[in-house]
C-alpha cells in the first residue's frame, strides 16, 4: 500500500519538461512555460508574469574569462550592471538593486551569478525579482535570467537553470581579466521584459 501511495505521489508531483536545444546550448524548460519570443539572440519562455530568458553574444575576439575575476572585478561588474539597468529605468523613476553577486562553477564552466530586485509595485502592481548567471566560453558570453513576481526560491530556480548545458568549451588559459568583461548580453536579457512590461502598463493608463 505504501509503495502504491509513493508511486502515485511521484506521478502527481512530476513536472513535465520540454527540452530546447540549438548549436550553442540546451536546457529543460517546464511545459508550463511557453516560448514567447526570439530576438537579439535571446530565447524567452513565459508563465504569467514570470519568464526564463537565455541570450548570447560572441566572445571569439577577446576571450573574456570570468574564471580570472578578482574580488575587485566582481564588485566593478556589480556597479556596471546596476548603472546600465538604472540608465534604462530612469524614465520610470525606478532604481534596480544588484545583490549577492559571486563567482560559481558547474561542470568546469565558471559563471557570475547575481540577484536583481526591481521595486515596480507602484507602476505595474508587483515587484520583479531576477536571478542571473553569466558564463564565458571560448566562443560565447551566455546569460540566463530567471524572472519572478515573487521572491525566488533557490531550489525551484536551480531545478531549471542547472539543466543548462553549454556546448562550447570552457576557456583554459585566461587572456582578459574581469576589468574588461562585456556585460551587454546580461543587460539585454535582464531588462528586456521589464521595460516591455512598464511600457505596456504606461500605454494602458
Amino acid at each position: 500500500m505504501k509503495k502504491i501511495f509513493f508511486i502515485i505521489s511521484i506521478l502527481l508531483f512530476t513536472i513535465n519538461v520540454n527540452a530546447y536545444e540549438n548549436n550553442i546550448y540546451k536546457i529543460e524548460i517546464p511545459d508550463k512555460y511557453k516560448e514567447s519570443a526570439v530576438e537579439n539572440n535571446t530565447m524567452k519562455w513565459t508563465k504569467d508574469n514570470d519568464y526564463i530568458a537565455i541570450s548570447y553574444s560572441s566572445n571569439k575576439k577577446y576571450k573574456y574569462n570570468i574564471k580570472s575575476f578578482k574580488e575587485e572585478d566582481v564588485q566593478k561588474q556589480k556597479e556596471k550592471i546596476e548603472n546600465k539597468l538604472n540608465s534604462e529605468l530612469g524614465k520610470y523613476n525606478i532604481k534596480a538593486n544588484v545583490n549577492n553577486i559571486q563567482i560559481n562553477n558547474i561542470n568546469d564552466f565558471y559563471y557570475l551569478e547575481y540577484d536583481v530586485y526591481y521595486p515596480t509595485k507602484d507602476v505595474i502592481g508587483y515587484d520583479i525579482y531576477q536571478k542571473a548567471r553569466m558564463y564565458t566560453t571560448n566562443s560565447y558570453i551566455i546569460t540566463s535570467i530567471y524572472n519572478c513576481e515573487k521572491e525566488i526560491k533557490d531550489e525551484e530556480y536551480k531545478k531549471i537553470i542547472d539543466t543548462l548545458e553549454i556546448k562550447d568549451n570552457p576557456i583554459v588559459s585566461p587572456r582578459v581579466s574581469g576589468k574588461k568583461v562585456m556585460i551587454l548580453s546580461a543587460i539585454i536579457a535582464g531588462v528586456l521584459v521589464v521595460l516591455n512590461t512598464l511600457m505596456e502598463k504606461k500605454r494602458r493608463k
